[in-house]
């Protein structure tokens, strides 16, 4: 027999989920973005690699803090410690199966578009 308790372990709390990963997205997608300004932008070339890259890296990086939560962002408060967010079986799997195919996702790019 199950408790309300023991079914809420099960559920994924996904406004905090959501709320990580867009944070994560908007810090990993604005330094890389930052870093193509700086190196590519910037010397007259507009390369669409730069913008798949952003984009794979606000997906990698928002699912990590989607995963991790606070812990991600390596703050320890000394009054309000660091909770873990709760996660069910798909967020889990689904956030990692994000990060695979983000990461993956330059690579490929490069591979299909490349001249030779």
């Amino acid at each position: 027999m199950t408790t309300e308790l023991d079914s809420k372990d099960e559920e994924a709390d996904w406004m905090a989920i959501i709320l990580q990963f867009l944070f994560g997205a908007l810090i990993g997608g604005g330094v890389i973005f930052y870093e193509s300004l700086r190196y590519g932008f910037g010397r007259g070339g507009v390369s669409h690699f730069m913008i798949v890259c952003a984009i794979a890296g606000a997906s990698v990086l928002g699912s990590i803090a989607a995963l991790f939560g606070d812990d991600t962002w390596g703050v320890s408060f000394r009054v309000i410690p660091n909770m873990p967010i709760r996660h069910s079986r798909g967020s889990r799997v689904f956030f990692i199966i994000t990060m695979v195919v983000a990461a993956l996702t330059p690579l490929i790019y490069w591979l299909l578009t490349r001249k030779g």
